[in-house]
């Protein structure tokens, strides 16, 4: 269940993640915690935009853990023709995080007028861009962001006080 966040009213949202025996829910320790959903808009306005933000630990099940919040995300918010690709990213840039950061995730998803933009954030001040190093031609790895650039309509990274976040938007 994603829990929903609209001021003082909190109400919670059905999500299928439930039904494949994932809980957005924390169990224990420092790095889960649930997901809060918040509402933004003006007064006699609808919502302009839905924001969702999960932390996950630096293992390698955060990946499906965090596809599997977008792509419920992105269904709840009408957005099903942009899921799949969304969830595609979204795996690329955890895996590249759990792999590379070895701190805890912060995934945060936002949909606002036809438009998802979805961030990866870690504590790690290590580079984000892909490196020029000779790639072999057959190699199963170091693709990552080159599968993020040729599908996402925009990405980039974002340097913070204590590490990066790296980001994309669809369509």
């Amino acid at each position: 269940m994603l829990k929903l966040s609209a001021g003082p009213d909190e109400r919670r949202l059905d999500s299928t993640a439930e039904r494949r025996g994932v809980s957005l829910t924390p169990r224990t320790g420092p790095a889960r915690h649930p997901a809060t959903v918040r509402y933004q808009w003006g007064v006699d306005e609808p919502p302009l935009a839905v924001v969702i933000s999960l932390t996950f630990a630096p293992e390698p099940r955060s990946c499906r853990l965090a596809r599997n919040a977008v792509l419920d995300f992105c269904r709840a918010q009408g957005m099903s023709d942009l899921s799949e690709d969304a969830a595609l990213l979204t795996s690329e840039l955890v895996g590249n995080a759990v792999e590379h950061a070895g701190t805890p995730i912060t995934l945060t998803a936002e949909s606002r007028a036809g438009q998802l933009s979805v961030w990866v954030t870690d504590d790690n001040t290590g580079r984000a861009i892909p490196g020029k190093a000779k790639r072999e031609l057959l190699g199963e790895r170091g693709r990552g962001l080159l599968v993020v650039d040729a599908i996402a309509a925009e990405w980039g990274t974002t340097r913070h006080g204590t590490g990066k976040s790296v980001w994309f938007r669809l369509p």
